[in-house]
């Protein structure tokens, strides 16, 4: 009946976990990677500082563009999380962007960039 901004919970109701990470933060990765000899031969998971919950990112999205959340029930997916410490002990790899962050850079974008 409208658009919602979801919210996506597994059979048991529970929001998912799930983990992004930015643009402008991969970019900063491969930067401290390239060219670094400790980066040689290795493997890096990149993502933003932290995961988030699909309630959590909802309930802050949904006042800033004027819409109501929906609970969605998506079984047969899974939350996770990814360890980011091995590329900020080796690269320096700081992210910046959670997804409130990644919200509020996206936002910023669409009012600059009307249809």
């Amino acid at each position: 009946g409208g658009n919602r901004v979801p919210i996506l919970v597994n059979a048991a109701g529970v929001p998912y976990t799930r983990h992004i990470v930015h643009l402008d933060d991969v970019v900063q990765a491969f930067d401290q990677a390239l060219g670094n000899p400790a980066a040689i031969g290795e493997t890096f998971n990149i993502a933003a500082p932290r995961a988030f919950r699909y309630d959590e990112a909802a309930a802050y999205l949904a006042p800033k563009v004027g819409l109501e959340t929906a609970t969605i029930v998506a079984s047969g997916y899974h939350s996770f999380e990814i360890n980011v410490s091995k590329a900020r002990r080796v690269l320096g790899y700081d992210p910046q962007y959670d997804i409130f962050g990644i919200i509020d850079r996206a936002l910023e974008w669409q009012q600059a960039n009307p249809q």
